[in-house]
């Protein structure tokens, strides 16, 4: 996904995209515009030093925080990213490794750090 930023793309959508936003993002790069969704985005804004240990979180990774800090499921997650449970749970797993903590409780509160509350829908 970085990679084909970097190369110039100017739109990405996770599978489970709503058509509207799919029409939203051709609009969107139609007119030379960035289009990503806020859990990309948002990946692609923070910086990397923002607290320990987030900066050797793979990107996929670091959506997957990101999602499990707005208070989603592991199911939930798997949909939104078109992929399945298992994968979530080892990147849930590496995490919390790479982050030194326990459980999901601890990991939530330490991206709520970083991201701040959820965005409203």
């Amino acid at each position: 996904m970085q990679a084909a930023i970097q190369a110039g793309a100017l739109g990405y959508l996770l599978k489970a995209a709503p058509p509207e936003e799919l029409l939203s993002a051709i609009r969107s790069v139609y007119q030379g515009t960035l289009s990503l969704p806020r859990e990309i985005a948002q990946v692609f804004t923070q910086p990397a030093h923002a607290a320990p240990g987030f900066e050797h979180l793979t990107q996929h990774a670091q959506v997957v925080l990101h999602l499990l800090a707005d208070g989603l499921s592991n199911q939930q997650i798997a949909q939104s990213l078109s992929i399945c449970n298992t994968t979530v749970r080892a990147h849930i797993s590496s995490i919390l490794a790479k982050l030194n903590v326990t459980n999901r409780t601890q990991v939530a509160l330490l991206a709520r750090e970083r991201f701040g509350p959820p965005a409203p829908d």
